[in-house]
């Protein structure tokens, strides 16, 4: 299986804003960890409504069986987080995803989600069709190929004077801005998607 690097911004194709709120903070005056796990289902959920949208997967569940959280540093009210998306894993019955949250350009939190598809009638866990697996697995490939092309033109941007230009400009050229269920103004990739 293929190690991503989840704390660095190119591994991810699909993004999620979303608010820290004042009610984020505990007694220790940062944001709770209980706060990032919600930042990371609000990622979680529209990260797979678009899959299940784009790869014409109407009529598929998945449910939540396993949730990692790696807190790498403190983070403050008041702000917005942005939060990166991306398959890692197709399963049999399962499918694994990746977070990175976002301060700016600072990694504050990575995560791990294994998603079970499943029956809502018979409540139970279901393997999906082999269309539907390989549209999946097409989906990841191709995000894959888009991520690693997109840290290459990063990095040999940054090393020519208008580096931010362009990056930028390239960036353009294969993502879009679209809404979201989540948010107006996410950021998300079309064109890997089957």
């Amino acid at each position: 299986m293929t190690e991503y690097d989840l704390t660095r911004r190119e591994t991810y194709s699909h993004w999620t804003p979303v608010t820290i709120r004042y009610s984020d903070q505990d007694a220790m005056a940062h944001v709770n960890n209980t706060a990032m796990a919600a930042y990371v289902e609000a990622a979680r959920c529209a990260f797979i409504y678009d899959l299940i949208q784009k790869g014409g997967m109407q009529g598929l569940e998945f449910i939540l069986a396993r949730l990692i959280i790696d807190y790498r540093r403190e983070l403050h009210y008041p702000g917005t987080v942005e939060v990166g998306a991306r398959l890692i894993r197709v399963g049999n019955k399962s499918l694994t995803t990746g977070y990175g949250v976002f301060k700016g350009e600072d990694c504050v939190a990575t995560s791990e989600c294994v998603n079970v598809f499943y029956d809502m009638d018979l409540r139970n866990t279901v393997a999906p069709s082999a269309s539907i697996r390989a549209a999946l697995v097409a989906a990841m490939e191709g995000v894959a190929r888009y991520c690693a092309a997109r840290a290459v033109r990063r990095t040999s941007a940054a090393a020519t004077p208008n580096s931010f230009w362009n990056w930028k400009n390239s960036f353009s050229v294969i993502s879009t801005v679209r809404s979201t269920p989540s948010s107006p103004s996410a950021r998300s990739c079309t064109s890997p998607w089957p």
